[in-house]
């Protein structure tokens, strides 16, 4: 009998915050079906901080979905006077 495979998350965030930003750590992919978590994530964050750094380091994969969300959260950010 075969062991079922675990089911490993595509895309987990780690937050820092200090009093001046609010840093975002993204560990592993940005697609179509983690793009929503990360829109609602940091669309939450940037009300309580003008300042959100997205630490992409140990993303290793990005679709067009997951490039679309990043772009349509620096013009959320933008929009609030917040910097992404």
């Amino acid at each position: 009998m075969a062991a079922s495979p675990i089911p490993i998350p595509e895309l987990k965030l780690e937050m820092l915050r200090t009093p001046e930003e609010t840093l975002v750590r993204c560990i592993g992919r940005i697609t179509w079906t983690s793009s929503g978590t990360l829109q609602t994530t940091i669309r939450g964050l940037i009300p309580e901080t003008k300042r959100v750094v997205l630490d992409l380091t140990d993303v290793n994969y990005i679709d067009s979905t997951g490039l679309g969300a990043l772009a349509g959260l620096y013009v959320s950010a933008r929009r609030q006077q917040a910097t992404l």
